[in-house]
């Protein structure tokens, strides 16, 4: 059994659409990042071609975090089956005057980086600055492998089929996949000595998954009811006057149901005696969760630890404190 609301798991709404995206996402983050790690034998880094550029000005980069995993400090990798899979970019400290505030982050790919680095050198030329010279090499994390194993595992018994119910379910898979594709960012670590960042080692990184959640989540907010179109192969929005969705945006066929009153069909338990925030305007405040029904006042009382100190050694003794707290609850 697939628990709470599973006869709604298999309904093309919002939440499903959500749930389809958030899927793929994390097997694509997943297969990537244990590609990174090493820890996969069937995968390595991602094929790079390698390409150098003259005159280019130092300080490319953002960020000075390090990566974990590098056994032997971080440095150029010529090799694409190396354990760390890292974009590299190694430069030389000629231009103090560098903007490092008009790199495109976060969310900078190579092409955004090497369009910046360009106009840069054509500004420090202007300005008869020095120039120096640096090198893409390494490779970059493997997110195209991670990307089409998500693609096999989720997609592969649905390529045959073209009814609007398949067609939904591969677009929101293809979203979800995309919000870890499309938004890699390069990080950077410094070397040189006393800290003079002479040299700068440079990688393409994953955003951290709790930032993909949040951007599916907004797409869960703004997300498109569709309808087949004639051709039986592609859907168009619902409403006429709204604009096509693009492949980044999560699209559903089927209302959701009203989860304001319990539903034993749907499994949903409703919304009375949740307790909701006063002053969100989110999902979790009172005007939304109580579905316009209004909320209870009540005041509780809130044990908690007061007055701590630190006694030689090593003891930390703290009083009991209680605190009246104001809890909403929908009625």
């Amino acid at each position: 059994r697939l628990g709470l609301f599973s006869s709604r798991c298999f309904a093309d709404t919002r939440e499903t659409a959500f749930v389809h995206a958030i899927t793929a996402a994390g097997i694509t983050y997943a297969v990537t990042k244990a590609c990174t790690m090493g820890d996969l034998v069937e995968c390595s880094c991602q094929n790079h071609v390698k390409k150098s550029v003259q005159n280019f000005p130092q300080g490319a980069g953002v960020g000075d975090g390090g990566r974990k995993g590098d056994k032997n400090g971080a440095g150029p990798r010529r090799n694409v089956n190396t354990r760390n899979t890292m974009l590299i970019t190694s430069y030389r400290n000629v231009n103090s005057n560098f903007n490092y505030n008009s790199l495109p982050v976060p969310g900078a790919n190579k092409k955004d980086v090497l369009k910046t680095l360009q106009g840069q050198q054509k500004s420090t030329a202007a300005n008869g600055g020095k120039e120096g010279s640096w090198e893409w090499g390494g490779c970059d994390d493997n997110v195209i492998f991670g990307f089409r194993k998500s693609k096999d595992f989720l997609d592969a018994r649905l390529r045959k089929k073209s009814d609007i119910r398949t067609l939904v379910k591969l677009h929101n898979n293809n979203a979800g996949r995309l919000a870890v594709k499309q938004f890699m960012r390069m990080e950077c670590k410094c070397h040189g000595l006393s800290g003079s960042c002479t040299m700068r080692t440079c990688w393409m990184k994953m955003p951290p998954f709790s930032e993909v959640g949040t951007r599916l989540k907004e797409h869960f907010d703004g997300a498109t009811k569709v309808i087949a179109r004639n051709d039986g192969h592609s859907f168009m929005p619902d409403d006429p006057s709204i604009k096509l969705p693009t492949k980044r945006d999560l699209v559903y066929t089927e209302d959701s149901d009203d989860f304001c009153e319990p539903n034993l069909k749907t499994g949903s338990l409703g919304t009375h005696g949740r307790e909701c925030n006063i002053t969100s305007n989110g999902v979790d405040g009172c005007n939304l969760m109580c579905c316009e029904r209004g909320q209870s006042r009540k005041q509780v009382e809130v044990k908690k630890n007061c007055k701590c100190s630190f006694k030689w050694c090593c003891e930390v003794t703290c009083s009991t404190c209680i605190d009246i707290k104001e809890v909403y609850t929908c009625k």
